[in-house]
């Protein structure tokens, strides 16, 4: 299965304490419907075209999927990391058209990855996500677009996990994950902080496990993971996941 290339954005402000930018995804998107995820979404080719010149990337680090973090921010919430500041405003063209007609060049050095998780290899939709921190002052306030998300909202991340528990939220493996330990951070900054120390991002490919009707997603270094990349191998694998998602209950977005 191929993997496609995707990048989002953990977009941080302190009001006063540490809250992060989520957006729920239409109930008719074809992946993830319903979720509640940070913007992003897949490279285009037009990404990898702008890194370097609409979005100049000093680093030299994955410039497609920078540029593609910062178009699908605009495009998705209105929301501009621009190398002159952050502008607030809905997107109606091509972001890198727009930009490039206003002498705007979009901040790819603003965005610090933390994160490179890569979906299971059993499921049908696989992508190769890089994550991304930044941070924004308060006052900055979303402007959703309606068809790639419907809804947004600034959230305390262990106020998101308390939703996420409760039922009310629905929140992919690697959502929870970043959530859990965002809220181990008083703010944006240290968030930051933390984020640039980390170095060189390992990719993180979790393995699934169907025990007793129930999927479990396992990790490197977790007990049963060598187990369950044995069990991916078998070809009725796949076939035993679908009859289990397919079931009643909250199933987790990427599975569905």
């Amino acid at each position: 299965m191929t993997l496609r290339q995707a990048a989002t954005v953990c977009l941080l402000r302190d009001a006063p304490d540490l809250e992060v930018l989520m957006v729920r995804r239409p109930e008719t998107a074809r992946f993830m419907a319903g979720a509640w995820v940070f913007p992003g979404g897949a490279v285009d080719p037009e990404d990898h075209a702008a890194a370097g010149a609409v979005v100049p990337v000093s680093s030299g680090e994955a410039p497609g999927w920078r540029a593609a973090a910062l178009r699908e921010l605009a495009e998705e919430v209105g929301i501009w990391l621009t190398t002159v500041g952050t502008r607030v405003a809905a997107a109606t063209g091509s972001v890198y058209e727009t930009a490039r007609d206003a002498g705007l060049a979009l901040d790819a050095e603003a965005l610090v990855c933390f994160a490179n998780w890569v979906t299971p290899q059993p499921l049908p939709v696989r992508f190769d996500t890089r994550f991304y921190a930044a941070t924004v002052t308060a006052e900055v306030a979303p402007v959703v677009d309606g068809r790639e998300v419907v809804a947004a909202k600034w959230a305390a991340p262990a106020a998101a996990l308390h939703r996420a528990d409760r039922g009310d939220w629905l929140v992919a493996f690697p959502t929870r994950r970043t959530l859990e330990l965002l809220a181990t951070f008083p703010s944006g900054a240290a968030f930051l902080d933390h984020a640039r120390s980390l170095g060189d991002i390992p990719a993180v490919q979790p393995r699934l496990r169907v025990v007793a009707g129930d999927v479990f997603v396992v990790l490197p270094g977790d007990p049963g993971f060598r187990e369950a990349g044995m069990e991916e191998q078998d070809p009725a694998f796949a076939e035993r996941l679908a009859a289990t998602v397919s079931g009643p209950g909250n199933v987790a977005p990427e599975l569905r």
